[in-house]
This record gives structure tokens, C-alpha cells and sequence, in this order.
């Protein structure tokens, strides 16, 4: 099997903290500029896409068409237009039907 192609993303978080994560390079393809996310050939100075994204940015779940759910990650800045305009979407070759933010434990 084929391997996944990994891209790195940039997004900035409460306040001016930009970061980076991994993920595999279709996911973030067509709503990468709806969630504020920015794909990048390397990491910007003082990035560290390894830690990733978790507790920095906000949780979005996207239901898909296709019966699944997806967790995508969104900027600070794009927290109030995101549900809508993720809507319509493809992710993971399938179109976004819902979308709601998920609970922060």
C-alpha cells in the first residue's frame, strides 16, 4: 500500500501563536481557507508541527454524506463564519453535511 503524503498547515491560535500540524494531504484540500489554515512547504520559525494542534486551535466536527465524521481544526480568527462555510465541502472525498464544535474537556 501506498504511503500518505503528509503536508504541513498553519493557523494562528488565541492570540498572535501561530501553529503548524501534520495530517495527510486530501483532508484540508478544498476548506483549508474556510477554516483558516494556510498549507506551507516547511514550518514557520518556531513552529513545531509535531506537537499538533490540540488545545491550540478549535475542534470542529464535520458529518459527512457518506455516514462519517471527521475532526478538522480551525483558527481563532474564523470561530463565528466556520459552521456555514465549511458546509458544502468536500473532505476525504465526501461533502461536509453538518458541522458543530466539539466539547473541550
Amino acid at each position: 500500500m501506498a504511503k500518505k503524503k503528509r503536508v504541513i498547515y498553519e493557523g494562528v491560535s488565541a492570540g498572535t501563536t501561530k501553529v503548524g500540524f501534520y495530517t495527510n494531504d486530501k483532508r484540508y484540500t478544498s476548506v483549508a481557507s474556510a477554516l483558516g489554515l494556510k498549507k506551507v512547504t516547511s514550518a514557520s520559525e518556531g513552529v513545531n508541527p509535531a506537537r499538533g494542534a490540540n488545545g491550540s486551535l478549535v475542534p470542529v466536527r464535520a458529518n459527512l454524506e457518506n455516514g462519517k465524521s471527521v475532526l478538522l481544526y480551525c483558527a481563532a480568527a474564523k470561530v463565528a463564519s466556520v459552521l456555514k462555510a465549511i458546509k458544502g465541502k468536500t473532505v476525504n472525498g465526501s461533502k461536509v453535511r453538518t458541522a458543530s464544535f466539539t466539547r473541550v474537556k
